[in-house]
């Protein structure tokens, strides 16, 4: 039977009843004049409720099924079975998002009365060695071959060009060949939509998509590599309502003959380009929904008479261009906005008082606009549909009322500001809360009110403010954190137990505070921790082991500043995925342990590739770290980069263990003020990286080693107090040297 193939939860096939007319089955429908089933219907709308398994051949048993929806279920990475081209009256066949594998059986073109096909999001799985069955599928309106590798079936464009009745095309993420700049033998005519975003498509736009004798009306070409200008031959198409060509290398200013009489484009999408000039054309665009310019290179000024036509505008988004919003303090927008995106647009120093007509907006994002101003008392009279409000990085001061009723509202972003006053109460289904950098004071205990009705916060961020009073116990509540920064602020008390119960949390920063008492154990249950900063406060006892038995995934640890006491664990050397070690000022003691060649990511010289996602870099805007003699806070663009052991101001005995020379990818070493003595060692220089070293206030007594001369890189060099005898290397070898301690 088709339902013995599964392993699902029972309530999928709970109405299944072997005694049951199978036509009241769920998922079932059946002719009302043949009895026959017809249309068998089984996608999943939850993880939970997913099918797992595999196709039965009893399938084949329903001759008569004209529909069949097996999406969003879980098929294993199993094969598409050939019997399903064994469905002669099947029409609607989607099998997207169902982890197959494996290439598309030509026997797909037997199913000749097929309207729709969908084999999309099966995780770059599926693919394609020959189209040529399509050409078999004459009733074809609707295909879909998202994700699907179509790299080695050459003839995937004539295929498609055979289907003179396709409607609408989706080649969605497929890895495709570049697009022919000529097609001779194309017959798009009936063509109404043709996606082929996310393809790794290369070279220039080809004029033969605007040709005017086809009907196209959405031309989908988004994240893909293409370059060059704005084909021309965009002018002379009058059937297109969507243009998305967003995330491409597309140059050159706007050109005029966007201004078409009578045009009926809505959706204009030119984000994540290389577009330049300025935004003269916009008048003329007028009839847009859409007007999506962001991430571009424009210039300029934008006024109240370059948008006074856009009364059906819905959606603006001018964000990461360099223009300035200049319009009269009186002026009142001819639309409502439904997403307003205006980040580094200058609009300031006035807060915007146009903002007030807007009624409906869903997502607003005015951050890094120059706005010296109070946040009016109307602007948190938010629409009721609002999710998204970003006021990053201004001037703007004030004090956040209670929004606790805005329900929908899930991102709030108002970092780098002058906010003041307590936390503001917040709705309960909050997704990114970010806050820091401001003045907020007063206790953080009614944060407890929010997790205990919140299962989505995922973001929390209260950093550098003036918050003060404990860290409440609350934390088996909010269990899917992610990232939870509360550091610079006067919080005091110990580390809560109940920490340990936030099982997904990458990021921990409770650093500069007044923290004290030990790091909690129950910490060790945070296996998936990428960043702990646990840096300037009070806390005490022995750096606990299991640090570097549970937590393999560190990539910073910081707990410098504190009153920790015995020796380095020798279990930190575990932490292969470590580039960044802070344990200075602190009263450790004992030896460095040798295993520090074990830190494999500090060995590694890295390109700017292996940082293409950083979970630290994507959350975090900046770190305290010691460098060059100083404190200094690296934003996270640039702490991606850094490579760094600082032991400093310790009770340290013992050798400089001469595996610390393996690490090639240091950038920064610190053990001064200690008691080290005996030798540099002389494979010292192997370190090429090396920005900053200092080895000052020891007991190392040694001639310095030539091999030093090879740190091309060294800003600050520091031997001082020690016991050096022998020649100095030759210090113009060291160009970019600033500092130097001998």
């Amino acid at each position: 039977m088709f339902m013995e193939g599964f392993t699902s939860p029972s309530v999928r096939f709970s109405s299944w009843m072997p005694n049951e007319d199978c036509c009241k089955w769920r998922g079932v429908r059946c002719s009302n004049i043949t009895g026959r089933v017809i249309s068998l219907d089984l996608h999943s709308n939850e993880s939970s409720l997913q099918l797992q398994g595999e196709l039965r051949e009893s399938l084949v048993h329903l001759p008569y099924l004209t529909y069949l929806d097996l999406s969003f279920n879980d098929f294993r990475q199993m094969h598409i079975p050939e019997f399903v081209g064994s469905l002669p009256n099947l029409k609607y066949l989607n099998l997207s998002h169902a982890n197959f594998k494996g290439s598309i059986p030509y026997q797909i073109g037997n199913l000749s009365h097929l309207i729709s096909l969908d084999m999309s999001g099966n995780s770059y799985s599926l693919k394609v060695n020959d189209l040529n069955w399509l050409h078999r599928l004459s009733d074809l309106k609707f295909l879909d071959l998202g994700g699907v590798d179509l790299s080695s079936s050459e003839n995937w464009l004539d295929a498609i060009n055979m289907l003179s009745s396709l409607t609408e095309l989706s080649l969605f993420a497929c890895n495709l060949n570049n697009l022919p700049q000529s097609l001779p033998l194309v017959n798009f005519t009936s063509l109404k939509m043709l996606d082929l975003s996310f393809n790794n498509l290369n070279g220039e736009i080809p004029d033969w998509l605007f040709d005017v004798g086809h009907s196209l009306e959405y031309l989908i070409l988004g994240r893909n590599n293409l370059s060059g200008s704005i084909p021309e031959a965009f002018g002379s198409v009058i059937s297109l309502v969507k243009l998305d060509l967003s995330g491409n290398n597309i140059e050159g200013p706007l050109p005029t003959y966007l201004c078409k009489k009578n045009s009926s484009l809505r959706e204009l999408d030119l984000s994540h380009n290389n577009l330049n000039g300025t935004l003269e054309v916009l008048p003329c665009l007028s009839n847009l929904n859409v007007l999506d310019v962001s991430w571009n290179s424009f210039k300029g000024i934008v006024t109240d008479a370059h948008l006074s036509n856009f009364s059906n505008l819905q959606v603006v988004d001018f964000s990461g261009n360099h223009l300035a919003l200049k319009v009269r303090s009186d002026w009142l927008p001819p639309f409502q906005l439904e997403r307003i995106g205006l980040h580094s647009c200058q609009l300031g120093p006035s807060f915007p008082q146009w903002l007030l007509t807007q009624k409906n907006f869903s997502s607003i994002d005015i951050s890094h606009c120059e706005i010296f101003d109070v946040v009016p008392d109307w602007f948190w009279d938010l629409p009721s549909g609002i999710r998204l409000v970003n006021l990053s990085s201004n001037s703007l001061r004030g004090i956040i009322p209670d929004i606790s009723s805005k329900h929908k509202l899930s991102d709030i972003d108002v970092r780098s500001n002058k906010f003041s006053g307590p936390l503001p109460i917040l709705p309960p289904h909050m997704n990114r809360v970010v806050l820091a950098n401001n003045s907020f004071s007063g206790s953080i205990f009614h944060l407890c009110n929010i997790l205990k009705e919140n299962n989505s916060m995922r973001y929390l961020d209260l950093s550098q403010n003036l918050l003060s009073g404990q860290i409440p116990d609350c934390w088996t509540y909010g269990q899917d954190l992610i990232i939870l920064n509360l550091a610079s602020n006067y919080l005091s008390g110990k580390i809560p137990e109940s920490i340990g119960h936030l099982v997904h949390l990458n990021t921990l920063r409770f650093d500069e505070n007044d923290l004290s008492g030990e790091i909690p154990s129950s910490l060790k249950n945070c296996t998936s921790l990428v960043v702990l900063q646990l840096g300037e406060n009070m806390l005490s006892g022995a750096i606990p082991d299991w640090i570097g038995e549970s937590l393999s995934n560190l990539m910073i640890l910081h707990l410098g500043s504190n009153s920790f006491k015995g020796q380095i664990p020798l279990q930190l050397c575990q932490l292969q995925s470590l580039k960044i070690l802070d344990l200075s000022s602190n009263h450790l003691s004992g030896e460095i342990p040798r295993c520090v060649d074990n830190f494999k990511a500090m060995a590694e010289q890295e390109s700017v590739r292996s940082y293409f996602y950083d979970p630290y870099s994507a959350y975090t805007e900046y770190s305290l770290l010691k460098v060059k003699g100083s404190s200094h806070q690296y934003y996270s663009k640039v702490l991606v980069y850094m490579k760094l052991i600082d032991l400093s101001s310790n009770s340290l005995t013992g050798e400089i263990p001469r595996e610390v020379t393996s690490l090639a990818g240091l950038v920064s070493l610190n053990l001064s003020r200690n008691s080290l003595m005996g030798i540099i060692p002389r494979s010292i220089g192997d370190l090429r990286n090396m920005e900053s070293l200092d080895l000052s206030w020891n007991l190392l007594s040694c001639e310095i080693p030539t091999s030093s001369i090879h740190m091309n890189f060294l800003g600050l060099f520091n031997l001082s107090y020690n016991k050096l005898s022998g020649p100095i290397p030759f210090l113009n070898s060291w160009k970019p040297l600033m500092q130097h301690h001998i």
